[in-house]
């Protein structure tokens, strides 16, 4: 094992718990916890979303796709990506942002619902689906940290996915949004 490596990994973690604590002692309702109080900023939500996107899955997901499919694989991946965002961006946004506060929602399933003259269906399906989709999430992003801290520190690949599940869990249980977009800031 490499001991700088362990320290500097040490620190990390240290730093991101300390900011899962301090964003705990913002957060006092579930507003807070969800949307991070809406006060992060341009340069936290952007740098955040950027971290986000550009997460474990990303680099190590998307690297495996590309190896295993090839240049199509790779193709692929960047056509789907980008539409998606600017998709996103350009037709959804102001709709969801525009409902979620007209109806003040602080889930997506929220926002459908209200969309949809609060078509409990329509929140219990897509709350369904956003479980699926953030557990598989979740669960990519505890892998990417124990591939990366196997290779990095020279621990055991259980031990890592043990280890970065309980520090990602631990921040974001305590400060919610608003630690994990500190955390994806840092």
């Amino acid at each position: 094992m490499n001991k700088t490596a362990i320290i500097l990994a040490i620190v990390y973690f240290a730093i991101i718990l300390i900011i899962g604590y301090f964003a705990g002692k913002h957060t006092h309702n579930m507003k807070d916890f969800m949307l991070g109080g809406q006060n992060l900023g341009v340069w936290v939500v952007s740098f955040g979303l950027m971290a986000a996107v550009m997460s474990g899955w990303t680099w190590l997901g998307n690297t495996g796709t590309c190896y295993t499919y090839g240049y199509s694989g790779y193709v692929r991946l960047l056509a789907f990506g980008e539409i998606g965002v600017i998709l996103s961006f350009f037709v959804l946004a102001k709709p969801v942002r525009l409902i979620s506060e007209r109806a003040n929602c602080l889930t997506l399933p929220d926002i459908l619902a209200a969309r949809w003259n609060n078509n409990r269906i329509i929140r219990i399906l897509s709350s369904l689906i956003m479980l699926i989709g953030g557990v598989s999430y979740l669960v990519s992003q505890w892998a990417s940290m124990g591939t990366i801290m196997q290779s990095v520190l020279g621990i055991s690949y259980p031990v890592a996915v043990v280890i970065g599940t309980i520090i990602i869990t631990t921040y974001v249980l305590l400060g919610g949004m608003l630690a994990s977009m500190w955390t994806n800031f840092v």
